[in-house]
């Protein structure tokens, strides 16, 4: 049995023909920090300009972030797919163990790099995390020389090899892979390869949308709606694709995938804004056309359950942050970078500073709230943003914050389904149940449209209490 060839393997990780982005742990400067190696690719170097904490050293030749502020998950979502992320220096080797009855320990040690082929009497052991050339599979194929042993290399490290590259670098996000493992047959079109131009073009949408000032959110979602449905008709040129093909699309994968409408209207959205600007295609964007919306109800956290949820948390600035994101309608965003300065005491009023949609706004706080707010800031002593991370000056995590809310939440409501955004819903029902009016709610929370602010006519149930049901006659 002869081994499979051709795998650039890293942790079991492929890479493939791009640019590429190698984390690394280092000390700089006194500090822990982690650095960014990659090649003078533009695209790449404009996105870490535009991160927060990355500098450049002029000593180690590369970028980096002090390790205190390296959050890695919002790395990764935010280069996956401008590189391939080389993390193996973060993770353990990858080790495989199945009982083989061998009477000798032998070690390969005739591989370039770091490929170890361990045996003894109870385990076959793998790790790896370089390329291997022709002479290694040679002196690897001289080591397994058991058919047994082959079989196994084939099935536990090149099966997660291959599993690896459909994982890893497909440009989707979990939810598409896990559609991926569900519809196969569907999403087999996900692995076609994008055309140069094509990857340009996508590559300069984005370029575009984040002068146009685009949040980085909109960004990468617009990417990824982009990359399936311009791989699912990767035969045909960008000029050639017609209003019928979209039609296609929404039926054969969309709605044949048992998609949600919103999905599918973000899909729309991004072909729409893609489209916009060329020249010479058979796509009449004037023409596209939207699903039915489904309007989802928000959930809403009764008043004694909010209370009990804020009562029960023990530390100052993790109740003070909640506090107000319930108090004053915010988002999670608006909380994060709500800054020292823009709480206006003699006003008596929060400066909500570029919020959702680049739009000011200024919410009340009440005398018992504020009272509040000067008992935290005399403890903690914030320096610039009002809810800091562990080193002054610096943002909070928004992972950290979400984990606060589910861990306090569950004590209250074990088992509940309840986001932290449910405390801004929560605090526009209870205001319009206590009598505010509808206009004033829109622009405590900074609504566009106020069809957005209605929703929550539909869950207040202050006035539906007042109806009489017409069983209330019978004796049941």
């Amino acid at each position: 049995m002869k081994l499979k060839k051709n795998y650039l393997i890293t942790d079991i990780n492929i890479y493939m023909n791009q640019p590429a982005i190698r984390l690394e742990w280092a000390e700089h400067k006194g500090k822990s920090v982690v650095l960014l190696h990659t090649d003078k690719n533009q695209n790449i170097i404009n996105a870490f300009r535009n991160l927060q904490n990355a500098f450049w050293s002029q000593t180690k030749k590369c970028w980096y972030i002090e390790k205190q502020y390296f959050d890695f998950n919002d790395f990764y979502n935010k280069m996956r797919n401008l590189a391939d992320i080389d993390y193996s220096s973060f993770k353990k080797k990858i080790q495989e163990e199945i009982p083989v009855d061998i009477a000798n320990t032998k070690e390969l040690s005739a591989f370039s790099g770091d490929m170890k082929i361990a045996k003894n009497q109870k385990n076959l052991s793998c790790t790896t995390d370089f390329e291997p050339n022709e002479e290694d599979f040679k002196a690897l194929s001289s080591v397994l020389s058991d058919e047994e042993e082959i079989e196994w290399f084939e099935k536990n490290v090149i099966a997660r090899i291959e599993e690896s590259q459909r994982r890893i670098h497909s440009c989707v996000d979990w939810s598409q892979k896990q559609l991926q493992m569900k519809t196969p047959a569907l999403t087999a079109f996900i692995n076609n390869p994008l055309s140069i131009e094509v990857t340009a073009a996508i590559d300069s949408f984005c370029i575009w949308m984040r002068q146009r000032r685009y949040s980085e959110n909109t960004i990468e979602t617009y990417r990824d709606s982009l990359n399936i449905f311009l791989r699912f008709f990767y035969e045909k040129a960008i000029s050639e694709i017609t209003n019928e093909d979209l039609i296609n699309f929404n039926d054969q994968y969309i709605i044949a995938c048992g998609l949600s409408a919103s999905y599918q209207n973000q899909v729309i959205s991004a072909i729409r804004l893609f489209f916009i600007n060329k020249e010479n295609v058979k796509l009449d964007i004037d023409a596209l056309q939207r699903p039915r919306r489904y309007r989802q109800l928000p959930k809403v956290i009764s008043k004694p359950d909010v209370e009990r949820f804020l009562k029960g948390i023990k530390n100052i600035k993790h109740k003070i942050a909640l506090t107000l994101i319930y108090a004053c309608g915010l988002r999670r965003s608006e909380i994060l970078d709500l800054k020292c300065e823009d709480i206006c005491f003699e006003r008596k009023a929060l400066m909500i500073i570029n919020a959702k949609g680049h739009k000011d706004r200024i919410v009340p706080i009440s005398d018992k709230l504020i009272a509040k707010i000067k008992e935290y800031m005399a403890i903690y002593k914030p320096v610039y943003y009002f809810i800091e991370g562990a080193n002054p000056g610096t943002p909070y995590s928004a992972t950290s914050i979400l984990g606060i809310f589910h861990k306090n939440m569950e004590q209250v409501l074990p088992g509940n389904k309840f986001t932290l955004h449910c405390l801004r819903h929560s605090y526009a029902t209870h205001l319009l149940e206590s009598g505010t009016d509808l206009r004033y709610i829109q622009t405590l929370l900074g609504h566009k449209s106020s069809k957005t602010t209605e929703i929550y006519t539909w869950v207040s149930m202050k006035s539906l209490h007042n109806i009489k049901n017409p069983t209330d006659d019978f004796d049941l």
